[in-house]
């Protein structure tokens, strides 16, 4: 669970503060998930019934204005072949390639297309998807009118979506598919490093064909997308001073802010997969999980290693493998790392300090959840319970927000030199934070608080 959980913090975003405040909307009792967008003055709701103890299918939506808390317009939905999420001033609704555009003030229709969305950028006024689930062919639309801007090419052979999505500059998106991508949001040119991010997997093929048939024939809801391919096998995009360092299946890559390669490593064949890259002053650290996703399952693809190159020329410093094998009651069927900027509570409880730094010790988690720092023999030389590590969930300026890896303790606002300005009385798992608002459930689910990290404890 907590893995699971922190996967929803990795990558986390610095937005500027807004006019503080703090509001109350109260929640019916079928209450199922709550939707919000950076900037929005909206929220989007939907509900969905309980009966004999299971959610049912069919429930509806609603669209809140955040300022006010009154209800602008409910409607039906059917969960088993549809989904809804909040743009800014808009709600998309999605069912199969159909895709409907609703305006939040009224409700009405604004827009409806045949596309499988994949990127939408209110600011820039565009709407980004595949034509269909077969054809790699990408169409980007005028968000505001439905004119068709520009058609693109862009092979993602493990389901429609992209990932390690990041804005550069006024009008470019860096992203992966099947390669490494900087599109220009606005003329679709296109640029690509070459890369090895999925592999074919022959022998699982038939297999999750006829489970997807059966899914499908149940209504059990939506699997995984695989496509017949394992993916997965490649690390976030780091972006340090103008450069991008990534790796795939085959290699590792220092590029300039247009993909043109400046250096380049060549790793042997079928050791690297998903990894992880972080740097520390001229060097680049890589933490080669060696594991790739197919469908919901995680399976082993490579060789787990710690790896560290120096970042000016991509001179390799050092290359430990890890045990081919390790004691699976203590560390899990994989080795599991621990991502995210994790920090200390000091023994005065007012300040924070980071838990490690990177070199040659890495934090794993252990089978039960504890974190411990190792060096490439799996030697545990330190180890922590997941109460006393914290992670850092949001920004704020130059505030940041960590929470507990246990989930059961409190959050803490942090200044720019790690010192507590505020405890917040929650978990984790109780607040969604985007943009500069903090959304929490009060009193047993039945209302919506929004506030801002410097009013959470402010009474209305």
């Amino acid at each position: 669970m907590i893995r699971k959980m922190l996967l929803l913090l990795v990558g986390c975003l610095c937005f500027s503060m807004l006019p503080a405040q703090k509001l109350s909307i109260p929640l019916p009792a079928d209450f199922y998930q709550v939707g919000t967008s950076e900037n929005s003055p909206y929220v989007l709701l939907t509900m969905r019934p309980i009966k004999k103890g299971y959610y049912t299918n069919k429930g509806t939506y609603c669209v809140v204005d955040a300022t006010t808390g009154q209800t602008l317009w409910t409607r039906e939905l059917d969960y088993r072949l549809a989904s809804v999420s909040l743009l800014t001033d808009k709600v998309l609704y999605t069912s199969g390639i159909k895709a409907v555009l609703y305006d939040c003030r009224t409700g009405e229709k604004v827009g409806q297309e045949k596309i499988l969305t994949t990127y939408i950028d209110v600011e820039r006024d565009v709407w980004i998807g595949y034509r269909s689930e077969f054809n790699h062919k990408v169409k980007c639309l005028q968000l505001s009118t439905g004119k068709l801007l520009w058609e693109q090419e862009i092979p993602c052979r493990t389901g429609r979506a992209w990932w390690s999505l990041q804005r550069v500059g006024e009008n470019h998106l860096l992203f992966v598919a099947d390669n490494l991508c900087l599109l220009n949001l606005q003329t679709g040119e296109l640029k690509v490093h070459e890369a090895k991010t999925n592999i074919p997997n022959v022998k699982a093929n038939f297999a999750v064909g006829a489970l997807s048939a059966l899914s499908f024939a149940l209504g059990g809801g939506a699997m995984a997308t695989s496509n017949g391919r394992t993916g997965g096998l490649f690390s976030n995009v780091l972006n340090e001073e103008g450069r991008y360092y990534f790796s795939d299946r085959t290699h590792l890559a220092c590029m300039d802010s247009t993909l043109n390669e400046i250096w380049r490593y060549d790793f042997p064949e079928k050791e690297t997969a998903g990894a992880r890259l972080v740097c520390k002053g001229d060097t680049l650290f890589m933490l080669n999980e060696g594991t790739g996703v197919f469908g919901n399952r995680v399976l082993k693809v490579g060789k787990p290693f710690f790896a560290a190159f120096r970042k000016s020329t991509g001179e390799k410093l050092n290359l430990d493998y890890l045990p081919e094998e390790w004691d699976k009651e203590h560390w899990g069927k994989f080795l599991n790392f621990v991502s995210g900027n994790l920090f200390l509570r000091d023994a005065s409880g007012e300040a924070f300090s980071p838990l490690y730094r990177p070199g040659n010790v890495y934090p794993l988690f252990t089978a039960w959840d504890d974190v411990a720092l190792v060096n490439s023999r799996l030697d545990v030389l330190a180890a922590y319970p997941p109460e006393q590590v914290y992670v850092e969930t949001a920004r704020f300026g130059e505030d940041m927000l960590v929470s507990s890896l246990a989930d059961s303790s409190e959050c803490f606002l942090l200044d720019k030199d790690r010192k507590v300005k505020s405890r917040i009385g929650l978990s984790r798992s109780e607040m969604l934070v985007k943009g500069d608002k903090i959304y929490t459930l009060g009193n047993g689910r039945d209302c919506l608080i929004i506030s801002s990290p410097d009013k959470m404890n402010a009474p209305f």
